[in-house]
């Protein structure tokens, strides 16, 4: 006796094809895990809004305390961080301190946008600055390339340092 499949017709039509997994493709599929740490506690939920699909925020904190610990267990691929912390370790003594290297990369949102600040940061190996007052756009734009592991510095700021050099 022949058996009749159960799949509708137009199913039917199509044979299961396994896929190969592409690298390439898996990278771009996935979602960055960004954990958030700035002074002000509106900075997070305004952060998670303009990250959109590009990325889950996986948690934010309001001190550099133990913030290393914080990342590495929500298995953060970017920390975006202010530099201002009040009394407590600032973002670039933060930064400058290696522990952190090869865990997550570190995306810069500040006030501050002195060419000094922003060289000693890069020199400390963050990923990328952009100056709070920037537009959504940019910000963006940001995200993007530290995903593609490039290294971002808006235009206004690498006009400073080419004079700089």
């Amino acid at each position: 006796m022949h058996q009749i499949e159960q799949r509708p017709v137009w199913l039917r039509l199509f044979r299961p094809v396994a896929l190969k997994a592409r690298p390439w493709s898996l990278k771009h599929m996935s979602k960055l895990k960004i954990f958030v740490a700035d002074n002000q506690n509106i900075i997070a939920p305004s952060l998670k809004y303009i990250i959109g699909d590009q990325g889950d925020v996986v948690g934010s904190s309001t001190s550099t305390t133990d913030l290393i610990t914080k990342c590495v267990q929500a298995n953060t691929d970017i920390l975006i961080m202010g530099l201002n912390f009040g009394s407590q370790m600032d973002g670039v003594e933060f930064i400058e301190n290696e522990e952190w290297h090869g865990r997550f990369k570190i995306f810069v949102l500040s006030d501050y946008s002195s060419a000094h600040l922003i060289n000693r940061l890069l020199d400390a190996g963050i990923s990328a600055y952009v100056p709070k007052p920037s537009a959504e756009k940019e910000f963006k734009r940001a995200l993007t390339i530290v995903k593609n592991k490039g290294v971002y510095i808006p235009n206004c700021l690498q006009s400073r340092q080419e004079e700089r050099s």
